[in-house]
């Protein structure tokens, strides 16, 4: 019976399901939708030998010129340049050192490549960590309209971000190599763990369910509304057949390859596991 239920009840509160057709699907999703992370890849090494991960862009990625990128880090060396995603022509993702009057040490910039040459960039306007503390970042942009900006989120919360260049022109798509902790002369030390990206934007309650579930199993009890859009997921070391070498994508689109010699590292389930209770919905 669904007499008991009220408005603020989890399992009705923004559903899109018939649950007199279905009733059965709110439980399994909310009773088992976690897979602890065990593992974390670990990035390190100085010029010109950085430790990090690759892989080619893939056309998916551009499908709907708006992205999503989640993830966990635990950067070891704050303030210093941190490069966190990197594809040289296209877009990067890093955290500040400081030197820059006006923008914040451990800050995060997220850089949106235009046809232009005048390339949108955001910064968030507080540190996104102190360093040697393992946190939830997720990044969202829509990049088919010129007056989008980012959304940055931390630990599930948006977070003030500035725009220090508008961009002109358009998104240029991702089409080259992609590095995970690499730029030419900089990279990132630290640990990352449970990377994804989707071709939409996520909103703002299910970027709160991915960090309040972490770590969430995004393939089989993700967002169901983005479900089709998760185009890449790498655990870091606890998807099956992850090694140093090679981490697989759970999609089955593209796998990391190791350069140098990053390595895979044990941390504890509670470095990327928030035990509170999902803002929305799994399956809203």
């Amino acid at each position: 019976s669904t007499n008991a239920r009220s408005s603020n009840d989890l399992f009705f509160r923004k559903q899109t399901f018939d649950f007199s057709l279905y009733p059965q699907i709110p439980f399994p999703r909310l009773l088992d939708v976690r897979a602890a992370n065990t593992k974390a890849a670990h990035l390190r090494g100085s010029f010109p030998n950085y430790d990090c991960y690759g892989f080619n862009a893939i056309a998916a990625m551009n499908t709907n010129n708006a992205e999503t990128w989640s993830f966990w880090l635990n950067c070891t060396n704050p303030n210093d340049q941190n490069f966190i995603f990197v594809d040289s022509l296209d877009a990067y993702v890093k955290l500040e050192p400081g030197t820059v009057p006006g923008v914040e040490a451990n800050s995060l910039t997220f850089v949106a490549y235009h046809t232009t040459g005048l390339n949108g960039t955001w910064n968030t306007d507080a540190a996104v960590t102190a360093g040697n503390e393992w946190v939830h970042i997720a990044i969202t942009y829509d990049g088919s309209s010129t007056s989008n900006d980012p959304v940055i989120y931390v630990n599930g919360e948006s977070v003030a971000i500035t725009e220090y260049i508008a961009p002109v022109g358009t998104r240029e798509p991702y089409n080259g190599p992609i590095t995970i902790g690499w730029d030419t002369s900089h990279g990132f030390e630290g640990d990352i763990s449970d990377v994804a990206f989707y071709n939409t934007v996520l909103t703002g309650e299910a970027i709160k369910d991915i960090y309040g579930n972490a770590t969430l199993d995004l393939k089989d009890h993700g967002p169901i509304q983005v479900a089709s859009n998760l185009i890449f997921w790498w655990r870091m070391g606890n998807g099956a057949g992850d090694t140093d070498a090679l981490i697989y994508d759970q999609m089955g689109n593209q796998n990391l390859a190791a350069i140098n010699s990053p390595n895979l590292v044990d941390i504890t389930a509670a470095d990327c596991f928030r035990a509170t209770a999902p803002a929305g919905p799994l399956s809203a």
